[in-house]
């Protein structure tokens, strides 16, 4: 991505043309148009930080931040049969004092899960989850011209049957004893370095595991939803014992049909990704961490259910 705050502001433009013309455009196709079998939910963010200091005694940088998030899921039911569709798109941007425009938020999320119920609460199918970013990634506190990570390194796929426990739509727990996972890692430099877990100079790791997913949604308070997301894979080909965790959680609290609050909590652990712990020599030194992510704002909201 040469150019990311484009990138970014077309993503906040387009967050909030689909969501007025979902209704209108999307919503007739899937709705009116077709069967009632087919449902399609909307939630579209766009969040503001600032602060500004003149004269003030105290001290302090100025500063302005920004960030994008929208979740469009399309869900098909009929009889026994389930389909699900979810993206999940996001970005954000922070800017303070002397300091060039930073990275806050940066995800591309897909998952597809086809599921065939045989009682109430258990069904069979298979399922589909990628990840990825939109644009490069630092560690500021190393370096802010050697990137980390940018589109496609790392990119994320996951696929395998499943066995779901689901007795509603805000809670399942997804089974997949044998689930393929692949690490790619479409840049020369990161693969040349065998970052993500690829043998130095390929592109992709491919993994063997048991792999659960679990989400669950639930009210804490008039307006107030929460939406927690954890996903744990075992390699069995490789250090067997060891778990990559991936989890989220989002709390939406609604001012009114416009506005709101969102915070979002990220904690990630993968046996592939190397994070800079020290330096030697002048040189960093790389290792596995626990990973976090926060993010609070309050901002322009729209969500739909069609």
């Amino acid at each position: 991505m040469k150019n990311p705050l484009g990138l970014f502001f077309v993503l906040c433009f387009c967050e909030l043309g689909l969501a007025q013309v979902s209704e209108r455009t999307v919503a007739d196709s899937l709705g009116k148009n077709c069967p009632k079998k087919w449902t399609l939910t909307g939630k579209q963010h766009v969040l503001f930080g600032q602060t500004s200091f003149s004269n003030w005694a105290a001290g302090g940088d100025n500063s302005a931040a920004v960030s994008a998030r929208t979740d469009y899921r399309l869900d098909y039911r009929k009889e026994k049969h389930r389909w699900d569709n979810e993206l999940i798109l996001a970005y954000g941007l922070r800017k303070a004092g002397d300091e060039g425009k930073r990275k806050t938020d940066d995800e591309l999320h897909f998952l597809l899960k086809y599921n065939c119920r045989y009682s109430q609460n258990w069904s069979v199918g298979g399922a589909l989850d990628f990840q990825t970013q939109f644009d490069k990634g630092y560690d500021y506190d190393v370096s802010d011209t050697d990137y980390l990570s940018k589109f496609m390194a790392p990119g994320y796929l996951t696929t395998g049957p499943a066995i779901d426990y689901s007795p509603s739509d805000d809670f399942y727990v997804s089974l997949r004893p044998a689930a393929l996972k692949f690490n790619f890692v479409l840049d020369d430099k990161l693969s040349d370095r065998g970052d993500y877990g690829v043998d130095p100079g390929k592109a992709v790791f491919t993994q063997l595991g048991g792999n659960i997913d679990t989400y669950y949604r639930l009210e804490l308070l008039k307006n107030v939803s929460m939406e927690n997301r954890l996903s744990l894979y075992a390699n069995y080909l490789k250090n067997f014992g060891n778990i990559d965790v991936n989890y989220e959680t989002v709390i939406d609290m609604r001012i009114n049909r416009y506005l709101s609050e969102e915070f979002t909590l990220g904690l990630m652990y993968d046996e592939d990704s190397q994070i800079a712990i020290g330096e030697r020599s002048g040189e960093p030194i790389y290792g596995k961490r626990l990973q976090l992510k926060q993010t609070l704002g309050i901002g322009l909201t729209y969500a739909f259910t069609r």
